[in-house]
């Protein structure tokens, strides 16, 4: 049986407790964070944009909060295939890429790939065309 879709409401209040524990300096706080907006994922009424952030969420905390890069990758890369539009998802993901796994290709493609999608908050694009052009220098070009 399969769990039962959480209301609005529900999914406001495990998404603010979310939030709260992502805040928090502590590893155990972080996990649960990643609990928390996994049981999102799966029971919350969502559309592709909310799959999309929620797994970006998830991939931030591996990345920032647990330093676990190939997790990071991998819900990253996931966030995108729900909503390719996320430019946030993959500028993030061309930044671990290039700064953490020193994957300088991938974080070309990657960045690009953001780039030519085009990206709507001037903030990330160009935070996406300084890692850019970081990534290009690091490979020789």
């Amino acid at each position: 049986m399969s769990p039962k879709t959480l209301s609005l409401d529900e999914a406001e209040d495990l998404w603010q407790k979310a939030v709260e524990l992502f805040r928090s300096s502590k590893k155990g706080d972080n996990k649960k964070a990643i609990k928390l907006a996994q049981q999102l994922i799966e029971q919350g009424p969502n559309t592709p944009e909310t799959l999309s952030r929620m797994k970006c969420f998830i991939a931030d905390i591996y990345s920032q909060k647990l330093d676990k890069y190939d997790e990071s990758i991998e819900y990253y890369r996931e966030a995108l295939s729900d909503d390719p539009n996320n430019s946030l998802a993959g500028s993030n993901l061309g930044f671990v890429y290039l700064m953490r796994k020193k994957d300088y290709e991938a974080a070309v493609e990657v960045l690009q790939e953001t780039m030519n999608r085009g990206i709507s908050s001037a903030f990330v694009r160009e935070t996406t065309r300084d890692l850019l052009a970081e990534a290009r220098q690091k490979l020789g070009g």
